[in-house]
């Protein structure tokens, strides 16, 4: 796993990527979410698994892992983008 880790940041260190304006955009809005997701992902796995029936995956882990992957990033990143823009920059132009 360390050689993996070790590996991949390498290759993103070295690779040299010039996106156009809507993928900077992305990007941008993405990175600035980024670690509200990182803490908000587990409160919103959990309530998806405890209030969604998750019986149906039997037999399909393939779907059932990349439709809950793919539902608590998007849950995470727009409850992260929320919280971003309507409770932590006010408060940071207050403070400024």
């Amino acid at each position: 796993m360390y050689v993996f880790a070790t590996s991949l940041a390498y290759l993103f260190y070295f690779l040299e990527i010039n996106p156009g304006d809507i993928a900077s955009k992305l990007i941008s809005v993405m990175a600035e979410a980024s670690y509200g997701i990182y803490l908000i992902h587990l409160i919103i796995a959990m309530l998806i698994a405890k209030y969604v029936n998750l019986t149906w995956y039997v037999g399909s882990s393939f779907s059932y892992t990349l439709l809950l992957t793919v539902t608590v990033f998007f849950a995470s990143f727009t409850f992260s983008l929320a919280i971003n823009r309507l409770v932590i920059n006010p408060l940071l132009r207050l403070v400024k």
